[in-house]
């Protein structure tokens, strides 16, 4: 990850701090199972250890953030689906880019990081706040449903701001294509490994009810007997696995577009296209295939 993207340089005493905060955490935690705690717990336990080492990541450098947030977008569903299908599971991307947004606009404060000033700012504050009266309808069974509907609608408009921050040149550019793109080439290979057969690899047997539908699907063609099946990959569903491609196979003929008009070799960019489309191809989705 230090690879992927300049930016603050980190202080060696906070990196050996955090480092020596995690051993002294880990050490206390595997003892707490040596003395007869068991595995029992110990999941929840190895979760908090992997939260606060990406809290501390992210305190160093906000763009391993973006990383790490991406990353962790995608793999989402593939928690839940070994998690029984937990619903706090969807909050953690939202606590992730609180400490990312902190962290950033202190950057800002300090001069270290520029901030960008679109020229919609004004229709945007505004429909902010029409948005924020609504909340406060007399007329809603309860104020959190507006609640709600605001952190759906604005809770990630700060990322406009931190895309502008992180991708700055050409350079900045090609290290998040390229991260995106061997992101997607894992995700299409599991897509592929359970689309010939393997129907169970990162894909548990046994599914919380809502998921079991949808992560076992398999289609038939109207007057044939042989069916396919329609992997979800690491997604609970083989829709959100279909509109995954359709987007990844997008971008990956935008770089490869962009790499010919830069007189580039783009061998990544071609292995991600071929193994998109064979991703595609077995996933059973007519949209994507379209």
């Amino acid at each position: 990850m230090n690879s992927q993207f300049r930016g603050i340089a980190a202080s060696p005493k906070v990196v050996g701090f955090l480092v020596l905060l995690g051993s002294v955490l880990l050490a206390y935690e595997i003892g707490q199972w040596v003395l007869g705690q068991g595995i029992k717990g110990l999941g929840a336990r190895l979760a908090m250890l992997v939260g606060i080492a990406v809290v501390g990541a992210i305190l160093v450098r906000w763009r391993w953030g973006i990383l790490l947030f991406l990353f962790w977008l995608t793999l989402e569903d593939l928690i839940r689906k070994y998690a029984g299908g937990a619903m706090m599971i969807y909050f953690v991307k939202d606590a992730m880019l609180a400490v990312i947004y902190a962290t950033f606009f202190i950057a800002v404060s300090r001069g270290r990081e520029k901030l960008f000033r679109p020229r919609f700012w004004v229709p945007l504050v505004a429909l902010f706040f029409v948005a924020l009266v609504q909340v406060f309808n007399p007329r809603s069974p309860s104020v959190f449903y507006g609640l709600m509907g605001m952190e759906i609608d604005f809770y990630y408009v700060p990322l406009l701001f931190l895309g502008y921050a992180l991708i700055r040149n050409r350079d900045d550019l090609d290290r998040f294509l390229s991260f995106n793109l061997k992101l997607a080439i894992g995700v299409a290979l599991v897509g592929i490994i359970q689309g010939l057969g393997w129907k169970t690899f990162l894909n548990p047997v046994n599914l919380a009810p809502q998921f079991v539908a949808l992560g076992h699907l398999v289609r038939y063609a109207p007057g044939l007997r042989h069916g396919l099946n329609a992997p979800p990959s690491v997604f609970v569903s083989m829709g959100r696995y279909s509109n995954y491609l359709e987007l990844m196979f997008t971008l990956t003929v935008g770089v490869v577009a962009y790499n010919i008009f830069r007189r580039r070799r783009a061998r990544l960019a071609y292995l991600a296209l071929g193994v998109l489309a064979i991703a595609i191809f077995l996933s059973g989705s007519k949209s994507a295939l379209v």
